[in-house]
């Protein structure tokens, strides 16, 4: 193309002094302008090809772009399965986390001045003021403890004193001769326990008949049973089933320990067996329960995974569920330190479906607590329930952020909006209901307020798949349910009572792992329902048991008070008024 050109040139300079001059300059220009043309198109077809470059090369570093996030999305993934899986599992904060998170929270530096403040007007503690506390504090100490921060043994537990003297000899004085005069005493106690003792009580019914034989012959009437012409009695029927839906010991290593340890041969279908006779003789309990939590203001709602290998027969393919509902009620023997109640139950089914949840909140007409779980959506809507939502998830959400990435800024400030709000709750956990929603009102709402605005700006530019992400876009959606315990005294600020309810029927399915018919698993229910009631409400549940089958003995299923069995307190005082001795609980 350069040669071309200078041929052109060195044409139209000759043709500037030759006779046809004028002509061949004209053709010359032409020529120009068709080379100047070439040019033209050769330079844009290479800006095509260099845009065309450009372009793979954007879409190329987009491409990897992408990869990168996703690589990133994995990482956080596969960090937090690690920690999951290996590291602890606790959401409280360490001091570090804590000094950080203060860093990026203005809300509860407010709140520490205005505390100050408050406080500037006082005046300062005297020698004698702080004596004065640090005695009371010694006392209370003392009160609570034993020996170096012991605590003191239970006082209703039998104790055995072991006397240690002094030989005789040995009480002379040694410098004039006399016999010593003993001043006190010195006591220290140790815990000692009887390996768990079995014997066999044996029923006798004498006959008796008139010696003339026209009287027939009479007998004593058989007495009521827990299980009928069983050998089970209402105290190892006890031990059995808290040791199994309690302390998840499964029956077949019950049934070892029994074998080898006190030579008792009882085998697992037979403690099966019995278990499924105890749940339809306890069903009126734990319907008793689930009936005075539909009357509750607030429901709770949680649910967790089960294995059941047939279902009516066949087998089952998939998982089922164990759905729990929590409530509190009040006391219905009022106590000072105890004006409500807490209700648990448990409840089996195939699915997870909402026609389970309308099964559960059939006849409820107070605020439901869930998670974020659609299934809960169209039954509360058309029973018009009102909704609200745990902020424990939302914790849980910005708390993995820290498993993954500790010094995370902006986790730690969510965390730092959420650690004032709980604040708030535990400094008025015992507070009437009315000071309980005022300080919600002047304190919580604005916390809320400001958590809001964080979350509204950081969801413009956050990555949608990245765990802030995730977490702030599962917080959002639930806003509106997240604030509703701001506007009413009973409804807390999670759904820990549902969640802690559920978590021993999750630690103790490590141990049996799974139901091999469903109707073990809808026996269980009763079980874990009356359980988890009455440890909720500090009732052992062993004893609880045995008292509850001993009164099904005393009164009969037909005629049990069962209003009055409920697992509270008070109980024990009724046990006492009946003559069913009730164990005392630690």
């Amino acid at each position: 193309m350069e040669t071309a050109a200078v041929e052109l040139l060195n044409t139209l300079r000759t043709a500037t002094f030759a006779p046809d001059g004028r002509k061949r300059i004209l053709g010359t220009i032409d020529a120009v302008e068709t080379l100047f043309d070439s040019f033209q198109r050769q330079i844009e077809a290479y800006h095509s090809v260099m845009a065309d470059r450009e372009q793979q090369i954007a879409e190329m570093l987009e491409r990897l772009s992408v990869r990168d996030q996703e690589f990133a999305l994995l990482e956080q993934e596969f960090r937090l399965q690690i920690a999951k899986r290996f590291g602890k599992s606790r959401e409280k904060w360490n001091p570090d986390e804590k000094l950080q998170a203060q860093l990026f929270n203005e809300i509860e530096a407010a709140i520490r001045e205005a505390a100050a403040e408050a406080k500037a007007g006082d005046p300062p503690a005297n020698a004698e003021t702080v004596k004065k506390d640090s005695a009371e504090s010694q006392r209370r100490q003392k009160e609570g403890t034993g020996h170096g921060g012991r605590k003191p043994l239970p006082s209703h537990l039998l104790r055995v004193e072991r006397i240690l003297d002094l030989p005789a000899g040995d009480r002379v004085c040694s410098s004039c001769g006399k016999t010593m005069s003993r001043i006190g005493q010195e006591t220290s106690e140790r815990l000692c326990m009887k390996p768990i003792e079995f014997y066999v009580e044996a029923t006798v019914r004498p006959t008796y008949t008139c010696g003339c034989g026209c009287g027939g012959i009479q007998t004593a009437p058989v007495p009521n049973q827990i299980i009928p012409k069983s050998i089970a009695s209402p105290s190892v029927l006890s031990q059995i089933l808290a040791s199994k839906f309690c302390d998840a010991l499964p029956f077949y290593r019950q049934s070892n320990i029994l074998k080898k340890r006190e030579g008792i041969d009882i085998s697992r279908a037979t403690m099966a067996r019995w278990s499924i006779q105890a749940h339809l003789a306890i069903l009126p309990m734990s319907n008793l329960i689930r009936k005075e939590i539909r009357t509750s203001k607030v429901m709770h709602l949680d649910e967790t995974r089960v294995r059941v290998l047939h279902e009516d027969g066949e087998i089952k393919e998939g998982l089922s569920w164990m759905w729990c509902a929590a409530a509190r009620i009040a006391n219905p023997v009022p106590e000072p330190n105890r004006p409500e109640i807490k209700l648990i139950t448990y409840n089996y089914a195939a699915g997870r479906d909402m026609g389970v949840a309308a099964r559960l909140i059939e006849g409820f007409k107070g605020t439901l607590m869930t998670d974020a779980y659609s299934a809960y959506d169209s039954p509360a809507r058309l029973a018009n329930i009102r909704q609200a939502a745990c902020m424990a998830h939302v914790r849980r959400y910005f708390h993995d952020i820290l498993k993954v990435q500790k010094s995370n800024p902006k986790a730690q400030k969510a965390l730092a909006f959420i650690s004032a709000l709980y604040g708030v709750e535990r400094e008025l956990a015992s507070r009437a209901p009315e000071e309980l929603l005022k300080a919600r009102q002047e304190r919580s709402k604005p916390i809320m307020a400001a958590f809001w605005a964080w979350l509204s700006e950081e969801a413009r530019t956050v990555l949608p798949k990245s765990m802030l992400g995730k977490a702030i876009l599962y917080t959002i959606p639930l806003w509106e349910r997240l604030c509703v315990y701001l506007e009413d005294p009973k409804v807390p600020i999670d759904n820990n009572i549902a969640e802690q309810a559920i978590r021993p029927f999750a630690v103790g399915r490590r141990n049996w792992l799974f139901f091999d018919q469903n109707e073990g698993a809808e026996a269980s229910t009763s079980f874990y329902t009356v359980i988890e009631t009455a440890r909720a409400n500090d009732m052992e549940p062993m004893h609880y048991l045995r008292f509850l089958f001993n009164c099904i003995e005393r009164f009969g299923l037909d005629s049990m008070p069962w209003e009055k069995l409920l697992p509270v307190p008070a109980l024990r005082s009724y046990a006492e008024s009946i003559g069913i001795p009730y164990a005392m609980g630690l």
